[in-house]
């Protein structure tokens, strides 16, 4: 059987192939997304080369609300120690913050 598409005309066979490579690419890509971005923010650790750190000085107290790299990472670094770890999600806005302190109060923190 040959189908007619546009000016080139393809077997049905092929085109199952293209069809089931491109279903491989979007496993794979389902696969990436869940492993390098869904599952470091659920486990609050690094994503994998997009993560960066900044260290409090005067200029510099908090993190930035959006950045250029979507799916990223940055932590906070007071006094030699992760103060908050923030992550970006899509469009490069701040989706999810993990603070590491007891903000002052031992007794009430879980």
């Amino acid at each position: 059987m040959v189908l007619d598409i546009g000016p080139i005309k393809r077997s049905k066979n092929t085109l199952l192939k293209k069809g089931k490579r491109l279903l491989r690419k979007i496993r794979v890509r389902k696969v990436h997304l869940l492993n390098s971005i869904i599952l470091p923010r659920k486990k609050g650790i690094k994503v994998k080369n997009r993560h960066t750190t900044i260290k409090v000085t005067k200029k510099t107290r908090s993190l930035p609300s959006r950045v250029s790299k979507s799916y990223s990472s940055k932590d906070l670094i007071k006094n030699g120690k992760v103060d908050i770890r923030r992550y970006y999600g899509k469009n490069g806005k701040a989706e999810v913050d993990i603070h590491y302190t007891n903000h002052g109060n031992a007794k009430k923190t879980p």
